[in-house]
């Protein structure tokens, strides 16, 4: 039986969405370059994040590409009491298992990746374990399926996965289509405060930042500068 208090967190999750919210994302491909102790370097990290103000954290969980893991999400769910969400290319059923039982509150789903029956099969499998999709797409021909999914979060990626182009234009471009219809995420290429505020205008209710924050080589003053705190 899931614990029911990690089921709150998915609520919390969309929750904390009402107003510009921080989802700090662990992006150990970057933050090895910075770290002596790389055993307790995720859930260092982590920690910094929860104590500067992150409302959900995002966890890297491919190892080929990304040098994530599962083993790291559960690190962190043991050390830090706020929603996880499993950041992967999400293909099959079985890894949304997976996430719920290493401890996610949600899911991240690509668009791109997923054929619109794919999309369905995963978003109902998420529901269905009580955990919270994070819909991402980057190109606007897929904006239409995402919404008709019924997914209450999504994220705007404005990294081109193809070209890993970045340009904030492209959640400037989406979200206002989005409207009331969902609570809109903006993620990457967040580099400034001035950049969060330009996301927030295009009506942003998160921002999911990772490579800024664990590239540098003080992560908490990152958070603060970048944030705005």
């Amino acid at each position: 039986m899931f614990n029911l208090r990690r089921n709150a967190r998915g609520s919390v999750l969309i929750m904390a969405m009402i107003m510009v919210t921080l989802l700090a994302a662990l992006t150990l491909a970057f933050a090895t370059r910075i770290s002596s102790n790389e055993g307790r370097m995720e859930v260092d990290i982590a920690a910094t994040y929860a104590a500067n103000g992150a409302a959900c954290l995002s966890v890297l969980t491919d190892r080929l590409f990304f040098q994530g893991g599962l083993d790291i999400l559960q690190a962190v769910r043991h050390h830090v009491d706020l929603p996880l969400l499993r950041k992967d290319f999400i293909l099959d059923p079985y890894q949304v298992l997976e996430a719920r039982l290493a401890g996610a509150d949600a899911v991240l789903l690509i668009a791109e990746c997923l054929p619109e029956s794919d999309l369905t099969r995963l978003f109902d499998a998420v529901c269905q374990l009580q955990m919270t999709p994070l819909v991402e797409l980057y190109e606007p021909r897929h904006l239409n399926r995402v919404l008709e999914s019924g997914a209450r979060l999504i994220g705007i990626n404005n990294r081109d996965l193809s070209t890993f182009h970045v340009d904030l234009a492209v959640s400037e471009r989406l979200i206002p289509r989005i409207g009331a219809l969902a609570l809109a995420i903006s993620e990457s290429g967040f580099q400034t405060h001035q950049d969060v505020i330009r996301a927030a205008g295009a009506g942003a209710k998160g921002v999911l930042i990772g490579s800024a924050f664990c590239s540098s080589p003080d992560v908490r003053s990152k958070v603060i500068e970048v944030m705005g705190a």
